[in-house]
């Protein structure tokens, strides 16, 4: 949990990013 909590902080703003593709990998699951 520690490493995630230092990416989530390093990677601020990659999370709009990071949803994005996992949304798009989601539909193209479905």
């Amino acid at each position: 949990m520690q490493r995630k909590n230092r990416y989530y902080k390093r990677s601020r703003i990659t999370e709009a990013k990071f949803r994005a593709i996992v949304r798009c990998f989601a539909l193209d699951l479905t």
